[in-house]
């Protein structure tokens, strides 16, 4: 249709082209496809395509949609230049991204979101998002679609509109502007189109209410498989197909949507195959007799199977079995370490020395042993002080790149990581100020961070870039982290690097993360020695304890004992008949409505709910419900408000951000002149979720203030409100993460354990009672068992609401407030598999968990399996990011349900395991397919060999043209 040549390609890239162009041919593909008897029962377009539904449905007629599509590019066309960017950050990320030249244009998926604006702010971004470790692409537009720069235009836009025919939609579609099904009023109102033009693209939405509605086959119709792949982040189970190849796949056009046609016919669909064969003759010949046998040959659709597949873990039938305590067991001393078999065994050692100096002592013991060690300490920038002594920026992270890329140059990888800048003199944890100034807690909290959590996070992102994967020891040594004894003065801000110490040691596995705590105030009596030698013991002799402290002469180890909680006594319950209660905190994803409900129901109390409830305007409740569907979140939200005022409760409802003081003051106030007083509070937060996922590779200071925000900040601000109040409680909500880790939980873990800890701290001297719940996984709604699904399915381990409300109760009527482990399966199995990594030491070095497996959708690929080890190895990297198992060497990337963005970080697990330099356009557009990829990655290792090769031949030529005296004095220049 269009000549290839480069004027060609340049003016169809101009929007004033390109958009009449992608109209008619989506709509003449759907035209085609209707001909052939596939037609729509619902649609969905992204941006110019939602002019083609709209044309389908009959709103436009094709003559008055063509007129409006033209006139569209045509302003676009003249209105100044503009760039979009592409980024892996979900919508509420991406906020922080936006400002008055940077617009949130397009969210395509649950995390992909395009931002859109002037050319400079997104070159900007993408600057920063790259730094901070965000994976981010531009996108090839010549405009700010959907944004601030199209202002201009939209009211000469609105005249245009005027002048058509707009018909009531007899077809069904998703509008991009909401998200919802387009209504009659929506669809010939011209100031639609209009807000269309400039508003947010919400496919993402949009495709989510899509397939809830609808049988689960979807047919892209178009250029391009984009939103073939956008589909298929949200959905597992549909058949998503597409009418057009990709530009660089070698593949006849005829045959790819034939190919289709077969696979639309195999799902089901039904076939007019006289309109098929309309334009054709045929002529009926005899065929020879054959008794076909009525035999069934029919291939069942596969489930997927959600188990937990490392061991069967059923969950116990009693709800008393599914507590327990976080304890510790008094071991022996390590054994003193002998000299010896020290200095015959000669390591690296990587020491970062803390402002106590008390790691020095060690270092130079190490020395004194024959071992070779290096110190890193904290400076302005990097810095090589001498051969085994630098010092970095804590907060800077390509400092810590720079250090191991200079230590891999002088080949001194250390064996052992030892971490001590968690070691601190102040013992008085700067929270005296804490409850006065809530920026100075802060600032003292991300600074704890900047040499803990954020440093050992560091550590791992540089050895992974690297390309450092033997197998070695990170040693985080910390001080008053852990409660052993009840009488440590506790620092909770520390904590946090715990989370990094498991779920490194899981995302990582050549890394064997552990932590040491002591008691700073020891370092300055008689136990100091015995100290340095049980800390020498630790490193130099590789136990397998991963929690261990050190009290006086005493080495303790963290375990976890059960704890059976009965049924609750009436009489020994703190919650009352009647009482006034507080729910606080970040409701979206979390325990709070549960919890109200609850309270409602059975003791008939008065409720106050103050924090970040997330529902819109009470008078925009009755429009949010119309057109939002059961399934909506936000509407089971406002339902379930709407029921506890019906049933009579009296409520207070206040928006605030936790973390903001003056919002929360200001609420609790309001609280108080209302009911005067509050008896108890539940503090509730966010569970895990997909928001809450970030890989430590991918994730970034921003993704984890995320989590600290309520988790943390909101704790400072609800401490400092609530002193010297008179309360029943305080229960905090915290998750199994804090206690098991979790691949892609670093940040959510972290900020749990910093709970943890906080309730421990407060219990210390606290008058009011502070609880705390380790949650496993609440599920919201009931959800049936599929035939077949085993007992040990996910569902089946999570809680019900109902007896998540059973488990606060026994949890509050237990007389010494503390905190308490939920797990309705076998916790210490959990611990065995995904802390001590007594089964996954039998997998692979990979993440095959991060995402779960489904089984091989139908592909237009007949299954081939690898047939070498580049094959093997490639197969296996793409199952682990992908989430598909059994993937053939001529699947292709994008069929699978990969994207441009997951293309960044296959490309980089890629590079890490073949230590190739490998661009990224081999996978989005050179070679798509695993045995394309396995090709490229074979020639670059060829060429590697050859060039070393090369440099040998030059080397033993060059020695061949020295004389004796010349290679003498050169062997003395390069000891020297």
């Amino acid at each position: 249709m269009y000549e290839r040549t480069e004027i060609a390609r340049q003016q169809l890239q101009q929007t004033q082209i390109t958009q009449p162009a992608l109209f008619v041919i989506e709509y003449a593909l759907a035209k085609l496809w209707m001909s052939w008897g596939i037609s729509p029962v619902a649609m969905i377009g992204h941006s110019i395509g939602e002019y083609v539904a709209a044309c389908l449905a009959g709103v436009f007629s094709l003559e008055d949609a063509l007129t409006l599509v033209a006139v569209r590019g045509r302003l676009m066309q003249q209105l100044p230049k503009g760039a979009m960017l592409s980024v892996e950050l979900d919508q509420e990320a991406i906020q922080f991204c936006l400002n008055e030249k940077l617009c949130l244009a397009v969210i395509n998926a649950p995390t992909n979101c395009v931002v859109s604006g002037t050319e400079s702010a997104i070159e900007e971004l993408q600057q920063e998002l790259q730094l901070a470790g965000v994976n981010c692409r531009r996108l090839h537009t010549s405009h700010a679609f959907h944004s601030a720069m199209m202002d201009s235009i939209l009211g000469i836009f609105t005249e245009e509109v005027k002048k058509v025919n707009l018909n009531p939609p007899e077809i069904p579609f998703i509008s991009n502007l909401t998200g919802g099904w387009i209504t009659p009023s929506e669809a010939t109102d011209p100031s639609y189109w209009t807000k269309h033009l400039r508003h947010t693209v919400r496919f993402s939405t949009g495709i989510a209410e899509l397939i809830k509605d609808f049988e689960q086959v979807l047919l892209e119709v178009g250029p391009g498989r984009t939103l073939n792949t956008l589909a298929k982040q949200q959905t597992k189970d549909a058949i998503i197909l597409s009418s057009m190849r990709h530009p660089k796949d070698e593949q006849s056009d005829v045959a790819f949507l034939l190919n289709s046609l077969g696979r639309l016919w195999l799902a089901g669909v039904q076939v007019n195959w006289f309109g098929f064969y309309a334009q054709e003759q045929r002529h009926r010949i005899p065929l020879p007799t054959y008794p076909f046998e009525r035999q069934r040959y029919w291939i069942e659709p596969q489930k997927i199977n959600d188990t937990i597949d490392n061991q069967a873990i059923s969950k116990k039938q009693n709800i008393a079995d599914w507590f327990y305590l976080p304890s510790w067991k008094q071991v022996n001393l390590l054994e003193p370490f002998k000299p010896r078999e020290i200095e015959k065994a000669k390591l690296c050692y990587l020491v970062f020395v803390d402002s106590c100096n008390f790691s020095l002592q060690i270092a130079q013991q190490l020395e004194q042993k024959g071992q070779e060690v290096i110190t890193v300490t904290v400076g302005e920038k990097f810095t090589q002080l001498s051969d085994h002594a630098y010092a970095i920026n804590p907060e800077q992270e390509d400092d810590y790149d720079i250090l191991f890329q200079t230590l891999g140059e002088i080949d001194k990888v250390p064996q052992t990581i030892a971490h001590f800048w968690g070691v601190t003199a102040n013992t008085q944890n700067l929270s005296q100020t804490f409850s006065e100034q809530i920026q100075s807690a802060i600032s003292s909290f991300q600074q704890y961070q900047n040499f803990g959590f954020y440093s050992t996070l560091s550590i791992a992102k540089a050895l992974s870039k690297r390309n450092i994967t033997k197998p070695l020891e990170l040693v985080v040594v910390t001080n008053n982290v852990h409660n052993t004894s009840g009488q440590e003065e506790l620092i909770p801000e520390k904590g946090t690097v715990l989370g990094a110490c498991k779920v490194i040691s899981q995302e990582y596995p050549n890394i064997t993360c552990r932590n040491i705590d002591i008691i700073i105030s020891e370092l300055k009596n008689s136990s100091e020695t015995q100290l340095i030698n049980q800390i020498m013991a630790e490193l130099t002799t590789q136990p397998s304890d991963l929690v261990v402290a050190y009290r006086g002469s005493h080495r303790w180890v963290q375990t976890t004992e059960p704890k059976q909680l009965k049924q609750v006594e009436e009489e020994t319950t703190r919650l009352r008949e009647g009482g006034i209660y507080l729910i606080a905190g970040d409701f979206i994803g979390s325990l709070g409505l549960v919890f109200a409900e609850y309270l409602a129901q059975t003791l008939q109390v008065k409720l106050i709910l103050i924090g970040n409830i997330g529902l819109p305007r009470r008078d925009e409740w009755s429009q949010w419900l119309t057109n939002h569907g059961e399934q909506d979140i936000v509407s089971s939200y406002i339902k379930k408000i709407l029921g506890l005022e019906e049933s009579g409760t009296e409520l207070l409802m206040i928006e605030a951000d936790p973390a903001n003081i003056e919002q929360m003051q200001t609420a609790i106030n309001q609280a108080y002149e209302s009911f005067e007083r509050i008896h108890g509070v539940f503090y509730v937060t966010p569970m895990s979720d997909e928001k809450s996922s970030f890989s430590i590779q991918e994730i970034g200071r921003d993704q984890s203030e995320l989590q600290f925000h309520s988790k943390v900040y909101g704790l400072y601000v609800l401490e400092k409100l609530l002193q010297d109040r008179e309360l029943d409680f305080c229960l905090l909500q915290s998750s199994l993460s804090s206690i098991v880790g979790g691949l892609g939980l670093v940040a959510y873990s972290a900020a749990n354990l910093f709970i943890d800890s906080f309730v421990v701290k407060k219990n210390h001297k606290n008058i009011v009672p502070w609880f705390c719940i380790n949650w496993d996984a609440v599920r919201y709604q009931q959800q049936e068992r599929k035939d077949g699904a085993p007992e040990t399915s996910l569902i089946d381990l999570a809680m019900t609401p109902n007896e998540a409300w059973e488990v606060c109760q026994r949890v509050l009527a237990i007389a010494s407030p503390s905190q308490f482990i939920v797990s309705p399966g076998d916790l210490q199995a959990r611990i065995s598999t995904w802390i001590e990594r007594k089964s996954l030491h039998k997998r692979n070095n990979s993440q095959e968990d991060l995402l779960s497996q489904h089984s091989r959708p139908n592909l237009q690929t007949v299954y081939t399996a690898p047939s070498n080890e580049i094959e093997q190895r490639v197969a296996q990297i793409w199952q682990e990011i992908i989430g598909v198992e059994q993937i053939g060497v001529n699947d292709n990337f994008f069929e699978l349900g990969g994207h441009s963005l997951l293309a960044v970080q296959v490309t980089s697990r890629l590079r890490e395991i073949f230590e190739v330099e490998l661009p990224l356009e081999s996978i989005l557009f050179d070679a798509p397919t695993l045995a394309g990829i396995a090709k490229v990655i074979a020639q670059k290792q060829r060429r590697q060999e050859d060039e070393e090769i090369q440099e040998t031949a030059d080397l033993l030529q060059k020695v061949r043209s020295l004389s004796l005296s010349e290679i003498q004095q050169e062997l003395v220049t390069d000891s020297e």
